[in-house]
């Protein structure tokens, strides 16, 4: 998605970014009808491969999601979601650019959605709205919420998020640092106008390295996001599952099949789908930033 598309569409999202009439006027904590259906969300640092995770969960599994439509008309989300189980889009994994994945019923990040649901504290009354929101959608769905946006990472959204849906399940991902640093300078040569900008996920005092090389801050930022992920996790408890990215794309159904048995999750078909799957790490950086990169991985100190 170019820049002046995404503009134009977080345009159209924010006309119609308020909470659905349906829910919002239901005056109780709506539950979850059983522990099958509790909402399970993708985490880790940016570029750790969490598209192509969301996307085969999609393909194999049977979830209620946020597909391009609903993120584009955020209010009407829980009624698209009905409209959209006739139409599914999600039949073999899609090439993506950077989160976005192409067709109207394609798995979303959900950015805006995500932004107003858990970014800030809200009144109670709108934590229960958020909250019945998800259980309306599993329920309804008789399948678990699914969520994937790196940006919910950060600590403060973590514990939003364990606040008001404290049943939520947690996949944590993984890769070599190194090819993930690689990565996020490419994504800021990309989307940012430059190695020197800043993109995705800001944890917490992040403004205290800005002064540093953007190897050393985009080492930093993968290093944050986990020193934040396992904070939350030895604070709160939650159930979780560890995957890595390079056994996600060389042992595809080892791993699905091991997302099966921690979560109790029913399949859509009887053998996964995992075509398209190739597990390349290679030096595209020039030399000189990969370079770089290396001596600030070889003397990274926090």
């Amino acid at each position: 998605m170019d820049k002046l598309t995404s503009k134009i569409v977080l345009k159209i999202q924010s006309g119609f970014n308020q909470y659905g009439s349906r829910v919002s006027r239901i005056e109780k904590s709506l539950e979850f009808r059983s522990s099958d259906l509790y909402p399970i969300f993708i985490i880790g640092a940016p570029r750790t491969g969490s598209t192509l995770l969301f996307q085969l969960m999609c393909n194999n599994f049977k979830f209620a999601y946020i597909n391009n439509l609903m993120a584009l008309l955020p209010r009407y989300l829980v009624g698209l979601s009905a409209i959209s189980e006739r139409f599914p889009d999600n039949k073999y994994v899609k090439g993506s650019d950077h989160g976005y994945v192409p067709g109207l019923f394609s798995p979303n990040e959900a950015g805006a959605i995500f932004r107003k649901w858990f970014e800030e504290e809200h009144p109670e009354i709108e934590k229960r709205t958020v909250r019945n929101t998800v259980v309306h959608l599993s329920n309804k769905r008789n399948k678990p919420f699914l969520a994937k946006n790196m940006v919910n990472s950060k600590l403060n959204r973590l514990v939003n998020i364990y606040t008001i849906l404290p049943q939520t399940r947690f996949i944590v991902l993984r890769r070599d640092a190194l090819f993930t640093a690689q990565s996020l300078l490419k994504a800021r040569q990309q989307y940012s106008g430059g190695i020197q900008n800043w993109w995705s996920v800001t944890p917490d005092q992040h403004q205290k390295i800005l002064n540093r090389s953007p190897y050393y801050q985009v080492l930093w930022q993968i290093w944050k996001v986990k020193q934040d992920i396992q904070l939350f996790l030895k604070r709160y408890h939650p159930e979780y599952l560890e995957i890595d990215y390079k056994k996600l794309c060389t042992h595809t159904n080892e791993v699905l099949r091991s997302i099966a048995s921690q979560f109790g999750l029913r399949r859509t078909h009887d053998h996964f789908n995992t075509d398209n799957i190739k597990y390349r790490e290679s030096i595209y950086l020039n030399s000189h930033d990969w370079n770089q990169l290396m001596a600030e991985y070889n003397n990274f100190k926090i």
